[in-house]
């Protein structure tokens, strides 16, 4: 049982995306190969969407709409050169209004700073290419040293590991 207060405080956030990861692989949406245990039992404790579907085809874009929940029309970030307009709101920025810690790491450069998407997060890191490992040590270092406990996070993680090439450790090749 949790106590008033914390039924009071706003839950913390997260937003993993996988870059092309697809669902009918993974065992919370029901593929029967033992694949994906972790995020099985992950996907157990949190919420899980069985209908979703992305606003393109295109990483950028549909992060775009992910963080804005406008149409790529309304967004405008189509090309490989397209910014993320900042006059626009986007997720985080609502959330840090909201008292919220904002924080990004993404391995996908078209989703980066670059581009604008980090606009509304406290601290917002592209560290293009890497593996998922090494975006997760980012993560957990900054929730251990983390100072504002009491106050929610937003937090978005974008790792690109089934992304070509695809190149799974050794353990995972003959799965």
């Amino acid at each position: 049982d949790r106590s008033p207060a914390e039924k009071r405080k706003p839950p913390n956030i997260v937003v993993y995306l996988i870059d092309t990861l697809r669902p009918d692989h993974l065992g919370c949406y029901g593929y029967g190969r033992k694949v994906s245990p972790c995020i099985d039992e992950f996907a157990r404790e949190a919420v899980l969407f069985e209908q979703v579907q992305a606003q393109s085809c295109w990483t950028k874009t549909a992060v775009a709409s992910l963080f804005t929940s406008l149409l790529p029309p309304q967004h405008g970030a189509f090309d490989f050169g397209d910014r993320l307009p900042a006059k626009l709101t986007t997720l985080a920025e609502q959330l840090r209004s909201h008292g919220y810690r904002t924080q990004g790491w993404t391995a996908n450069v078209y989703v980066s700073d670059t581009f604008g998407f980090e606009q509304g997060f406290d601290h917002y890191q592209c560290l293009g290419g890497a593996g998922s490992h090494q975006i997760h040590e980012k993560v957990v270092a900054w929730l251990n040293r983390s100072s504002q406990k009491d106050s929610p996070f937003f937090l978005y993680i974008h790792s690109m590991d089934p992304h070509a090439p695809y190149d799974p450790p050794a353990a995972f090749r003959s799965v």
